[in-house]
């Protein structure tokens, strides 16, 4: 710490001044900075098969003093200077799909999904045929209603259909899922495993940092392979390195479970919850999630 604060050092990070600054704006663009709605954003960029921090930006200003400003940096975990978190909703469906993905399910599978639109379906904890269930008797409801049955997983995840997705939990283990997503990398904002029940696993209610979600998803995007993410590269004194990470990479999911992941997530992204994300002239694939009291993540 003296050495930083009497100079005489160069820190050369990972951060891309193009890519932060296009986070910024469109952070800004969506959610500008102390908007009367009093609506926070941050996202966290991470380059896939190399574990280098690109970006992360957040809607508030260094400091303190009123709404729009804060000393807190809500993209990153808590142990960088992050906030306990937030729900990640759907993006959850992904680990799921992989799990179903490796136990031999296929793109062109379909589970039998139970009924609910505004009104829910109420599980019960012994429905669940491991220790990974709802802690008491849970009531589920799916944005877009469905009237029960046998739903693709194609389709249920276009239309983000929670019932389908317990019922796909239920099928390859509830707790498979919870393993599927912190061998991609994905903590609680502390630094924990998610939590061991099922609203947790399944519809993403624990509460994660954008760094996270970010590192898992990452790891999707290569093909499985999940590194360790760093946003210095080395710290220099007087010509001479005199610091510098390590990072590994970890082959952690089967690739070809995850191009068959890679599907969902591209048909999403055109016929589901990401139409109006799309990427410019390239193929996009991701997964849209809204928790409680409608917050995007």
């Amino acid at each position: 710490l003296n050495l930083l604060k009497r100079g005489g050092i160069t820190v050369q990070t990972t951060l891309d001044t193009r890519v932060q600054r296009l986070t910024q704006d469109s952070i800004n663009a969506q959610v500008p900075i102390g908007n009367k709605s009093k609506v926070g954003a941050a996202a966290f960029v991470a380059e896939p098969g190399t574990g280098k921090v690109l970006a992360f930006a957040q809607n508030t200003k260094y400091g303190n003093g009123g709404w729009g400003n804060t000393q807190i940096n809500w993209a990153v975990n808590t142990q960088y200077g992050g906030s306990m978190g937030f729900q990640f909703g759907s993006t959850a469906k992904a680990f799921a799909l992989l799990t179903a993905m490796e136990s031999g399910m296929t793109t062109r599978s379909t589970v039998d999904a139970a009924a609910a639109g505004d009104t829910p379906h109420t599980y019960q904890p012994d429905e669940f045929g491991d220790t990974c269930g709802p802690g008491g008797p849970w009531q589920v409801t799916n944005d877009t209603p469905f009237r029960g049955g046998a739903i693709s997983l194609m389709q249920a995840t276009a239309l983000s259909t929670n019932t389908a997705f317990v019922a796909l939990a239920q099928e390859v283990g509830t707790c498979n899922v919870r393993d599927t997503a912190t061998r991609l990398g994905l903590t609680q904002a502390n630094g924990e495993p998610i939590g061991h029940y099922a609203p947790e696993i399944i519809l993403g209610s624990d509460e994660v940092a954008p760094q996270s979600v970010a590192n898992a998803y990452a790891t999707l995007a290569a093909g499985g392979q999940r590194c360790d993410m760093y946003p210095v590269t080395q710290v220099i004194q007087n010509k001479k390195v005199i610091w510098q990470p390590k990072p590994k990479c970890e082959q952690v999911a089967d690739p070809d479970a995850v191009a068959a992941v890679d599907q969902f997530l591209m048909y999403n992204m055109t016929n589901g919850s990401g139409k109006l994300n799309q990427l410019r002239g390239r193929e996009s694939a991701g997964k849209t999630g809204t928790s409680n009291k409608s917050n995007e993540s």
